[in-house]
């Protein structure tokens, strides 16, 4: 169970960020394993794991656009880049 919930929380990190994932589709895969039996063992921690790595990848792709949005880049001038 907890390999589960660490591939929920990964999963559901590097959704939130830059890296394309699928959260949902783990989420549901964990819910409805072995018949459905996890399910009813492990709702509320499942959703809460995801709820979590969903909320922490979401601070880091803030933290990114509020901290590295300032870094000199190149500069555009008539449509031109210098």
């Amino acid at each position: 169970m907890t390999a589960s919930l660490w591939l929920l929380f990964v999963s559901a990190f590097t959704s939130a960020t830059l890296l394309p994932g699928s959260s949902e589709a783990v989420l549901m895969t964990l819910l409805t394993a072995d018949g459905g039996i996890l399910a009813r063992e492990a709702v509320f921690p499942l959703v809460a794991v995801a709820t979590l790595g969903n909320s922490l990848g979401s601070l880091v792709n803030w933290i990114l656009g509020r901290f590295f949005s300032r870094l000199p880049g190149p500069q555009v001038v008539s449509g031109e880049r210098r």
